[in-house]
């Protein structure tokens, strides 16, 4: 049992001025205002919901600062020459540091809960695994991990990511910080034959996890070779329901899209990724209008969600050059889908800070110069907290898992240099040394 008081609280619904909150076995037991005598004291900090991160590559994390040295045209280019070779070579200690330090980096930013599309085809067997240590067991964040599934290199690593995910999906039950998916790549690099036994290897109620839509090539490639888009074959194979998520979606048609509504998906938008790799971009107003379930994710170009819904909103009016592409409201429903969609697939109530919900809270400094208030909140959110919040402490599932900036339990001086290390053998792997 722990108190914490003389905080401004963000409750998700309203902001409370000298406010204090119970946390008790892992959730909010209680939220009040005024002077106790108990607890923690954290005045002049603000207490809100943590963030979520619907989609994130952590095995891109020791990327950061390598040099490429060609000049992809297209995106198929930017996967075959650049990501592909990346996850072709990474091995069981890069696997686990990227995840480490990518996991600290996220508490960092605020994140709370992360949902991750891994790819490791130097490493198969035990990468989810590698995962799990990592960002559950050590760092203590909520997850949900699964493995790439993809033909590209052949038949044999195909039928070994599928037994990763597997298993690993298999393991998952009895933790509400742990979750699994079925990681499948893209429609356009997997056959019919691994579809099938993806769907029929499946344990009942575990969703989908798939790039969709990201390329035009997965659209061009699927509708010559299969004869029907990559969201009905999708569909036809059984693979969307309400776990499944799918990302990027920027070459769908209205047939796509409806189908997307049919089948009550999650559906991540990464605008800072998809403007990085000049793909397009996905139209959110038009799949909110349908009713589709739109959630945020970096999709591994950054560790901070934040920025991602700072870009949303400005990608947006700058592709239609329109200054009403999208409103406030919106986003804030976007923002708030991220948590339904945690709860969804973790079975627990988060994004609140009240009585029920998890205690996934952060405390953070963040000194406002223009009043902030219950009705403006949200322009706090998107227009100062993403350049001027700074994340002191995390609690997740009512234990403390960052203190005063710090991962507790982990030395972070140590856990950088050695991720340095392994990040400069992974550069030496692919060509380039620094």
């Amino acid at each position: 049992m722990r108190y914490l008081k003389d905080a401004t609280i963000w409750t998700g619904e309203k902001l409370i001025e000298n406010g204090w909150l119970l946390i008790k076995d892992g959730a909010i037991a209680e939220v009040g205002t005024g002077s106790i005598e108990d607890g923690e004291s954290v005045s002049g900090k603000i207490i809100m919901p943590g963030f979520i991160n619907m989609h994130s590559h952590l095995y891109s994390t020791l990327f950061r600062g390598f040099g490429i040295s060609i000049m992809p045209i297209t995106f198929k280019d930017i996967l075959s020459e650049v990501w592909w070779q990346w996850d072709k070579k990474m091995d069981e200690k890069a696997v686990y540091y990227s995840a480490l330090i990518g996991g600290i980096e996220s508490l960092k930013a605020g994140i709370t809960t992360i949902v991750d599309h891994h790819a490791s085809y130097g490493y198969i067997k035990g990468s989810l695994r590698s995962l799990k240590e990592a960002v559950v067991d050590t760092l203590g964040m909520r997850a949900d991990f699964c493995f790439e599934v993809s033909d590209r290199n052949g038949k044999e690593p195909a039928e070994k990511a599928i037994e990763e995910n597997i298993e690993f999906a298999e393991e998952t039950s009895g933790s509400s910080l742990l979750s699994a998916h079925i990681g499948l790549h893209a429609s356009f690099t997997l056959g019919d034959e691994t579809l099938i036994k993806v769907k029929k290897l499946t344990p009942e109620g575990i969703g989908f996890h798939i790039h969709l839509s990201e390329g035009i090539e997965d659209e061009i490639i699927t509708r010559k070779v299969h004869g029907k888009s990559p969201t009905a074959r999708l569909r036809d194979h059984g693979l969307l329901n309400q776990k499944s998520i799918v990302v990027h979606g920027i070459h769908l048609d209205e047939e796509e899209k409806n189908i997307l509504k049919g089948q009550d998906v999650i559906f991540a938008h990464t605008p800072q990724s998809n403007m990085n790799n000049a793909v397009g971009t996905a139209y959110i107003r038009d799949l909110l209008q349908k009713g589709i379930n739109v959630v945020l994710g970096t999709d591994g170009y950054s560790l901070n969600i934040l920025n991602e819904l700072r870009t949303l909103p400005l990608l947006q009016k700058h592709t239609k050059r329109d200054y009403n592409a999208i409103g406030l409201a919106e986003l804030i429903k976007i923002w708030e889908n991220g948590y339904s969609a945690a709860s969804r697939l973790f079975g627990i109530k988060v994004g609140k800070i009240k009585p029920g919900y998890a205690a996934d809270i952060i405390v953070a400094d963040y000194e406002p110069f223009t009043p902030i208030n219950d009705k403006n909140f949200y322009g706090h959110l998107l227009y100062g907290m993403t350049d001027r919040l700074n994340v002191l402490d995390v609690y997740i599932n009512g234990k403390k898992v960052l203190s005063d900036g710090n991962p507790i339990g982990v030395e972070y001086h140590k856990v950088r240099q050695e991720a340095q290390a392994v990040a400069k053998k992974m550069w030496e792997r692919m060509g380039y040394n620094a």
